[in-house]
């Protein structure tokens, strides 16, 4: 995408795709987040033993909402 940006400003054209790339980033991040809010406490049972289950769901959230918060901070 940023040759296309690069090359429509060099020639003085206006172009949306900015706000494409940002809004698709937008929905990607939020996409991950809730899908990792909603099959991670599945995958968290299947992968790990009984004893690490509860308090790796009760992280899952919050992982997923700092990595979300993350990305917009930078």
């Amino acid at each position: 995408m940023f040759p296309k940006i690069v090359h429509a400003s060099a020639k003085s054209q206006k172009t949306n795709l900015f706000n494409l790339v940002v809004l698709g980033t937008a929905i990607l991040s939020v996409g991950g987040a809730l899908g990792l809010y909603f099959t991670g406490p599945v995958l968290v049972k299947l992968v790990y033993n009984s004893t690490y289950v509860a308090e790796a769901v009760k992280l899952l959230p919050w992982y997923a909402g700092a990595m979300v918060r993350w990305r917009w901070r930078t």
